[in-house]
């Protein structure tokens, strides 16, 4: 039997000139990288970013007025405390089959009137889990930053712990 293959290097080298890595490793990315059937995208940099109801140039014009962290008097807090987060965790039936559990971290900005938006997911459990947080923190209603006891704009980040029973 002739060996063709009788190390990794030779094998790899074999496989990049049929071009199989690159046709693998692209099949791959664009499983990863479209969100996997999620509403959003992938950003290496920022990690899963659900899509925006704002356009474009409202999100920069959003993004322009944020005010940093550690300039204001008070930063955002859930209205009506943790039993405001309105959307309850609604535990995803494949997170739940999966047995999957762990923190989600997700990066957002308040804005003015207490909404959260440019949703960001930085701490990623996956399983449905990322984008029930998403949800739960969408329907959440904030009160504002303030500054000298006006509202203000911020980046914002809360951490959502799955736990199964």
């Amino acid at each position: 039997m002739n060996n063709h293959y009788n190390n990794t290097d030779t094998f790899l080298s074999w496989w990049r000139r049929k071009g199989g890595f690159y046709c693998c490793l692209m099949v791959i990315s664009i499983g990863i990288f479209s969100g996997c059937g999620s509403s959003g995208s992938f950003n290496s940099e920022d990690g899963f970013v659900p899509e925006s109801e704002l356009t474009v140039e409202e999100l920069e014009a959003l993004r322009s007025q944020v005010v940093d962290r550690d300039s204001v008097d008070t930063l955002p807090v859930v209205a009506g405390g943790r039993m405001g987060l309105l959307g309850g965790i609604d535990y995803p039936e494949k997170a739940r089959n999966a047995g999957a559990e762990g923190t989600v971290i997700i990066d957002f900005i308040v804005d003015l009137e207490g909404n959260a938006r440019d949703l960001v997911v930085r701490e990623s459990v996956g399983h449905g889990l990322d984008e029930e947080s998403i949800r739960m923190i969408k329907a959440t209603r904030f009160n504002p930053a303030r500054k000298n006891g006006e509202p203000v704009v911020v980046r914002h980040s809360m951490p959502i712990q799955f736990s199964l029973p």
